[in-house]
């Protein structure tokens, strides 16, 4: 069997975001402070996952579920000025990234519209790569002591 990702956020991968949210809360509500990481196995494959990135991970998790369901799911279109007040940035580079294909849109009479829940999902995938090359960077210095 093989799994795709897409980008896409449906109605199911909210619910099994949930569960799996529910999951990993009772796991790290009974992890010791000082506890090792977590193995997940896959495939053969062990990947040793950090507490605290389960954590964050967890927060990530609830925070696009709760994210799309205020926001009536995935349908909510917003213009691409929205778009640029959610993400922190101006409207042409919006537009960058809907030409680039990182962003989808919709074209209207008027314009552009994007998926709300899209649109925080590239924030939140931006700030996981951001968190991702900050603690890359931290353990570097660390490791040679600049």
């Amino acid at each position: 069997m093989r799994i795709e990702l897409t980008d896409e956020i449906r109605p199911v991968d909210l619910e099994n975001a949930r569960q799996i949210v529910e999951i990993l809360r009772s796991l790290l509500g009974k992890c010791a402070d000082d506890a090792g990481p977590f193995v997940l196995e896959a495939g053969g494959a062990h990947v040793p996952l950090q507490p605290d990135r389960l954590v964050s991970l967890v927060k990530l998790i609830e925070g696009m579920a709760i994210s799309s369901a205020h926001t009536g799911q995935d349908e909510d279109a917003i213009p691409p000025e929205d778009a640029a007040q959610l993400l922190g940035m101006a409207v042409p580079s919006v537009m960058r990234l809907i030409e680039r294909g990182e962003l989808r849109a919709r074209a209207t009479d008027g314009g552009h519209l994007l998926s709300r829940a899209e649109v925080l999902a590239y924030k939140a995938r931006q700030a996981a790569i951001r968190r991702e090359a900050l603690t890359e960077l931290v353990r570097f210095t660390e490791e040679h002591g600049i």
